[in-house]
């Protein structure tokens, strides 16, 4: 009986070192890594402006947090922005980063001015693709540049390019790009740098 017993324990401590031995050895890949660390759903956090302070929204306040500015346009303020990091291969290796980006709307009237009282916002949507390698390394897309013909009264998109993707280190989703804006500080148009800045919410 006490050589069952033994012989049956043996066995099972066989069983469950064999177990043990099998989840050890589960290769949890770069890639994936890099995938879990940027797939969800970010929300806006943060928009900072590189340069001397504007004034966006007409108020007669500059500043270089152009969240604030921006998001007390209407249209902006009615709106939830998000950014959104999806894989669509099944190693996971490629996918999309949409970005919903709140913008300044200004029309311009036949005399060239830029009346405030006009000024209601708007958001734009920009899809980039990225890649994973094996490594697990990330690339993501340049953003080129988006045009519009000369007669089209939207400032926002008059010019907009040299824009770059990337995750900092506390794994927020950033995007930076030269940007024209309508300053009323100085009543003229003004090309800079903006970063945007979006926090994960959901993985």
């Amino acid at each position: 009986m006490n050589y069952l017993f033994s012989q049956k324990g043996c066995i099972f401590i066989v069983i469950l070192t064999g177990l043990f031995s099998s989840c050890n050895t589960v290769v949890y890949s770069p890639i994936d890594r890099t995938a879990d660390m940027i797939e969800g759903t970010y929300d806006l956090a943060g928009i900072m402006w590189e340069g001397d302070a504007l004034d966006v929204n007409g108020d007669g306040i500059t500043s270089n947090d152009l969240y604030s500015e921006l998001m007390s346009l209407p249209i902006n303020a009615e709106n939830t922005h998000r950014a959104y990091v999806r894989c669509f291969s099944y190693d996971r290796t490629d996918g999309f980063v949409k970005m919903q980006l709140p913008m300044q709307n200004v029309n311009v009237t036949d005399d060239g001015r830029y009346p405030a009282v006009w000024m209601i916002g708007s958001r734009m949507t920009v899809n980039l693709l990225y890649q994973i390698d094996s490594q697990g390394h990330l690339t993501v897309d340049h953003f080129e540049s988006l045009m519009v013909n000369d007669d089209d009264a939207r400032v926002e998109m008059v010019r907009m390019n040299n824009g770059t993707v990337w995750f900092d280190e506390e794994e927020n989703l950033c995007f930076k790009v030269t940007y024209t804006l309508f300053d009323y500080c100085k009543e003229q148009l003004v090309e800079g740098i903006i970063h945007y800045t979006f926090e994960k919410t959901v993985s």
